[in-house]
C-alpha cells in the first residue's frame, strides 16, 4: 500500500520518539491513533488530514515532564520550556501553518519559535511516462527567537492572509506563503539552532 508523503513523515517522528515518561507514552499513543485514523481515511479513497504532520509534531516536541497530551487550543501558548533556568514560552509551527497569533502577542523578545519544514509537492503535468515534477523542503526541527522569525517572514515578504472560520466568528490570519522560495532560503541560510525536545538550552545557545 502506497502512503502519502505527510503519513510517511509522520512516521518518522512517531519512530524516532524516544519515550522517557509516562507522558511521553501517552503522547505517542495519540500520535499513532492520528495517524492510524489518517492512513485508513486515504486507503477509503477519503480526504486526510492535512495538519497531520503539524500536530504529530507538536505533540512529540514536548519536554518528557509536560503533562498536555494533545495540540494545545487557540490562544493558548503551545507550550513552556526552561531556557536560561527561566521557563519561557515556546510557539511550535511546521510547514505553511498560520502566524497570527504571533503578532498579538506581548513581549515577543521573550518568545521562542520551534519550526520544522516537511513538505512535497507534486507536478500538475504529467509527462510521457507517467512521472511528474516533485519537490520536497525539508528543514529539520530549530528554535529561534520570535523576533528573528518574525523578521525572516515580514523581509521576505513571506505572510499572507487566509480566511479563519470558527463556531464564533470568521475572519483573516496571518499564514507563512506555500512554496514561497524567499522564506526559505532565507530561514536556511540563518542556520538556526537545531532543536532537540530533551536537551537544554542557554538564550547564548540560540542564534
Amino acid at each position: 500500500m502506497k502512503f502519502t508523503f505527510m503519513q510517511i513523515a509522520t512516521a518518522k517522528l512517531i519512530n524516532d520518539y524516544e519515550v522517557v515518561s509516562d507522558y511521553d507514552a501517552k503522547r505517542l499513543e495519540v500520535a499513532k491513533e492520528l495517524l492510524t485514523r489518517d492512513a485508513k481515511r486515504y486507503m477509503c479513497g477519503l480526504n486526510t488530514d492535512s495538519g497531520l504532520y503539524g500536530k504529530v509534531f507538536e505533540l512529540l516536541m514536548r519536554k518528557p515532564n509536560s503533562k498536555v497530551t494533545w495540540v494545545q487550543s487557540q490562544n493558548k501558548s503551545d507550550y513552556i520550556t526552561n531556557i536560561n533556568g527561566t521557563f519561557t514560552h515556546v510557539e511550535v509551527k511546521t510547514n505553511f501553518g498560520r502566524v497570527g497569533d504571533f503578532y498579538k502577542f506581548k513581549k515577543i523578545d521573550t518568545r521562542y519559535v520551534v519550526y520544522a519544514l516537511c513538505a512535497e509537492k507534486i507536478g500538475k503535468h504529467e509527462r510521457k511516462d507517467g512521472t511528474k515534477d516533485v519537490k520536497r523542503w525539508i528543514i529539520e526541527p530549530v528554535i529561534m527567537r520570535m523576533t528573528d522569525f518574525l523578521n525572516i517572514l515580514e523581509t521576505t515578504k513571506a505572510v499572507k492572509y487566509i480566511e479563519h472560520k470558527n463556531s464564533i466568528k470568521s475572519d483573516k490570519e496571518e499564514a507563512i506563503k506555500q512554496w514561497y522560495t524567499p522564506f526559505y532560503e532565507a530561514l536556511k541560510a540563518f542556520d538556526a539552532t537545531p532543536y532537540n525536545r530533551l536537551g537544554n538550552y542557554k538564550a547564548s545557545d540560540i542564534k
